[in-house]
């Protein structure tokens, strides 16, 4: 939204990435290859009020950084040598 975008700007974000589209959304954003473009959220505050907005991968961890309990695919990072599971080389 228009007041998001003033905020980031305003608390100096430059970029952000957000996770959840809609999937029409993201086909007609893929079609045309606009899943990054600029926010030019304030006229009022001009060309400062703009950031940089883009459409993430998917909705979750990268590759290595799934950890949750229920469906966790990857081992924790385990970084105490004293630990049985130590996993950090």
């Amino acid at each position: 939204s228009a007041f998001m975008g003033t905020l980031y700007a305003l608390l100096g974000m430059r970029a952000y990435g957000f996770g959840r589209i809609d999937y029409q959304d993201r086909a007609k954003r893929e079609a045309i290859r606009s899943l990054e473009t600029v926010v030019a959220a304030s006229p009022s505050l001009g060309p400062q009020s703009a950031v940089l907005a883009g459409a993430m991968r998917g909705y979750g961890p990268p590759v290595g950084f799934n950890w949750e309990w229920f469906d966790g695919a990857d081992d924790p990072v385990q970084d105490d040598p004293s630990l049985r599971g130590y996993n950090v080389p």
